[in-house]
C-alpha cells in the first residue's frame, strides 16, 4: 500500500484552489481536477490492517477475560478480525 493521505483534506484544497483559480485555468483543467476529485470520492478507504487487528484483538481480550462466558461477543469479534485480515473479502 502506498502512503495514506487524508482524502477529505486534499478533496478541500483541491476545491478552494480550483474556485480561487478558476479564472487562469481554462474549462479543461477544471474539469480534469472535478474528475480527480470524483476518483478520491470513490476510491476504498485505506488502513493500517496490523492497528486494526491489534486494536480488535485488545477488545477481544477486554471483553472475554473477565469471564470467559461471553463467547457470542468472542466469536464476533474473531469473525471480525478475519474478515480485517482478508481485507474484507468474502474468502473464508
Amino acid at each position: 500500500m502506498g502512503r495514506m493521505i487524508d482524502a477529505d483534506k486534499l478533496i478541500r484544497r483541491m476545491r478552494t484552489d480550483m474556485d480561487r483559480m478558476k479564472y487562469q485555468y481554462n474549462l479543461d483543467v477544471i474539469e480534469g481536477m472535478s474528475l480527480a476529485i470524483g476518483y478520491i470520492v470513490g476510491s476504498p478507504t485505506a488502513y493500517y490492517m496490523d492497528k486494526v487487528v491489534e486494536q480488535l484483538n485488545e477488545l477481544l481480550e477486554e471483553k472475554t477475560s473477565d469471564s470467559g462466558e461471553d463467547w457470542y461477543t468472542a466469536e464476533c469479534l474473531s469473525e471480525a478480525i478475519e474478515i480485517v485480515k482478508r481485507g474484507g473479502r468474502n474468502e473464508k
